[in-house]
Formats: structure tokens, C-alpha cells, sequence
């Protein structure tokens, strides 16, 4: 049996079905997306290597990300990885989106392919389907560090978060294969290129 219980119920008596099984999901009403805005915005720093199991979330993962969360606690930043070539891949526990201006006032949104050793989120999946909603150009491809000057935003995806922006990406200081900073992305983009239009609608598609 599956019970739906919102946040607002208070205990519900369980109905006992012999040599059943009885699942109770708690419901609760998300925040709405507070806003694209230099005051919410995060950093993020590219801490490891893709995760070994990539497929599906699995407990080891748990165990595995500790310490570079660790490494992260000081700073609080969010955690990144990138492939062996530097290629940026996913957060620990996120998707990682990047806006980039591939030609002047041609602006596209990446993000790295499932098949690429990355975990498709479900807020992820919202994402692409708001960008075919609202018909914005859309890459599956890793975000490379050194195109970073045609960035002009960056924000994680989570079932836990919704969306969380960035103004800045730095590298650990020993992968060789970046540089140690990367890129700052803190002015808001431009008004033709709504990075906020892309998250509400990510959020309806999310609510639905």
C-alpha cells in the first residue's frame, strides 16, 4: 500500500494489509525560487574525479564524498568534478548548468551528458524540459574551463536546493590541468538571456 501524507496531517492510522508491505510518503510544499541576485549566489570549487558509479545513487557515494566535503566545510564551497581532460562534470550531489555566449548575442545553455559519467538529476531533467518549453539552444556537453570567458552564468540543480546560482569556480590547487582560478561570473546576465525566466519555468515543470 502507498499513503501520501502531507505536511499539514498530523498522525494517520496505518491500515494493516497481513504479509503486505505499507509505505508512507510525506508531502510538503516547496519554497519558490527566491531570485537571481548577487546575495543568493554561491562559489563552487572542482575538488575530484568523476564518481565511480554513476548510473544510479548508491550508499558508497555517501562515504566517498566525505572528504572533499570535508575539504569544503572552511570555505563552503560546493563541490565539483571534472574528467581527466578538466572538463566539468556535476556537483557531489547537483547537475552543473553553465550559460555561455557562444557567439555575440547567441547564448546557449550546457550541461553534461548522462552518458558522460553523470547522474541524471531530477531537477536536471526539469531544466531540459524548461529550455524545449521556452525554446532555448541547448548543448549536452561539459562545460570546459577554458572557454570560460564566454560564461555568463553558472548554477547547480538539486532535488533538495532547486537551483543554486554562481558567481565563481575555482580549482583545487593540485589539478595540474586547471588553472587556479577560473572564472568569475558575477554580474547578472543579460535581459534577452533570462537566467531567472529558465528556473521559474524549471520549477512550474518541477510542480507539476
Amino acid at each position: 500500500m502507498l499513503h501520501l501524507a502531507t505536511s499539514s496531517e498530523a498522525r494517520i492510522p496505518s491500515p494493516t494489509i497481513p504479509g503486505g508491505w505499507h509505505v508512507t510518503v510525506a508531502l510538503k510544499h516547496l519554497p519558490r525560487f527566491p531570485g537571481w541576485n548577487i546575495e543568493n549566489c554561491s562559489q563552487a570549487e572542482i575538488v575530484g574525479g568523476p564518481r565511480w558509479l554513476w548510473e544510479a545513487k548508491n550508499s558508497r557515494w555517501v562515504n566517498d564524498r566525505k572528504p572533499l566535503e570535508d575539504h569544503l566545510r572552511e570555505s563552503g564551497r560546493e563541490g565539483l568534478l571534472a574528467d581527466e581532460s578538466g572538463c566539468l562534470l556535476e556537483g557531489l550531489t547537483s547537475n552543473l548548468f553553465v550559460i555561455a555566449e557562444i557567439r555575440p548575442g547567441e547564448f546557449e545553455v550546457q550541461t553534461a551528458a548522462v552518458h558522460h559519467r553523470v547522474l541524471e538529476g531530477i531537477m536536471r531533467r526539469h531544466v531540459l524540459q524548461a529550455c524545449a518549453h521556452l525554446r532555448l539552444p541547448l548543448q549536452e556537453i561539459s562545460p570546459v574551463p577554458r572557454q570560460a570567458s564566454t560564461w555568463r552564468a553558472a548554477f547547480l540543480t538539486s532535488s533538495v536546493r532547486l537551483m543554486q546560482p554562481l558567481d565563481a569556480i575555482f580549482a583545487a590547487a593540485d589539478r595540474h590541468a586547471l588553472s587556479a582560478y577560473v572564472n568569475a561570473l558575477g554580474d547578472r546576465p543579460t535581459t534577452y538571456y533570462d537566467v531567472e525566466r529558465l528556473l521559474t519555468a524549471a520549477a512550474r515543470h518541477a510542480s507539476l
